[in-house]
Formats: structure tokens, sequence, C-alpha cells
């Protein structure tokens, strides 16, 4: 909700004529978030690339706004096979304005989209996570060693024996990736 809530303050204060500088780099901000994430992408392979959560936030459902959307579009157009996991992502259940956003964007979401994270993972040499799941969900999916992971919300412990990378973080004390998980 934050870019759109955010959107109709600035509009509200540009007729107002209030200057809001802090609000305005916010949205600038978070753009150039999503500019340095492309470039950490490209910077190993990215032919086959899994995405752990679409929506904008976990629990939900709701693609509209959602950062990882745009980065699946990009991805399709650098030529990426994707694959989705989202637990509370169903495309036969998106209604309304959801729907149209997810299907405009993405026009074949539903075949992107498994309900399997360790079938994401299997198949993906790139995974980039932006949602937590159960532990039970990390453990189950087999990672390998040359598998890349970029986490942008902190779940350190789901890449023990992978390439992990934390959004502005790395771990490399796998006793430490493995408290999280248990």
């Amino acid at each position: 909700c934050l870019p759109k809530d955010l959107r109709a303050i600035m509009s509200e204060a540009r007729q107002l004529g209030v200057s809001l500088p802090m609000l305005d780099g916010v949205l600038r901000s978070n753009t150039e978030q999503i500019e340095q994430i492309k470039q950490r992408i490209l910077e190993g392979p990215h032919k086959n690339v899994g995405i752990v959560g679409l929506a904008f936030k976990e629990n939900t459902d709701d693609v509209r706004e959602s950062p990882m959307v745009a980065l699946v579009e990009w991805l399709i157009g650098k030529g990426s096979q994707v694959r989705i996991y989202d637990a509370y992502l169903a495309t036969e259940r998106l209604i309304g304005a959801n729907r149209a956003f997810a299907l405009t964007s993405i026009p074949h979401l539903a075949e992107l989209v498994s309900q399997d994270l360790s079938d994401v993972v299997e198949t993906s040499v790139l995974v980039l996570v932006s949602h937590r799941v159960t532990s039970e969900a990390w453990t189950a999916a087999s990672w390998r060693r040359e598998q890349r992971v970029i986490d942008l919300v902190g779940v350190p412990c789901l890449a023990d024996g992978c390439q992990y990378e934390g959004l502005y973080w790395q771990t490399t004390d796998t006793s430490a990736r493995s408290a999280g998980c248990a």
C-alpha cells in the first residue's frame, strides 16, 4: 500500500503547495532498491530464476504495487525462465483489480506459479526470496552448492550449502544460518 498511499499524500501536498522532500525521496529510494537488485541479478547466471513470494507482502495474494511483479516482468524480458512460489497466490482465486493487474503485468502467470516450493527451488539456478515460509518448507527443498540465493527479507538459515546473499548483508557462518530455521 505504501506507493499508492505515498503518491496520494504527495499529490495532496503538491495541491496545497507543501514540499515533502523526505516522503518524495521514499519512492525514489524504493525504485533505486529495485535497480540495485537487477544489477545484482545480472552479476551471475539468471536463466532459471525462482521467486519465493510475489505479493507485495506475506500472507496476502495482492500483487498490486509489488516490486516482485516488476522484477518478474524484467526477468522475462531478459529471457529468464521464471517459476514462482507464493503460498497465498492462486491465480484462479484472484479477483477484481488485483486479477486485472496480475494478468496484465504477467499474462501467463498461471503457468509460472507452483504450489510446491521444492519444485521452484530445484528448477532454479537463482532464487529470489521476498517472503518467509515455514521452516519445514525451507528444509524440504533441495538446495545445491552452485545455486545462488538473494534473500530480500532476512531468512539467513535457508541457504545452507548455497551461494547466499542478503539484501545488504552476507552470512558465511552456517551455524547462524541453521539457527533461524529450526
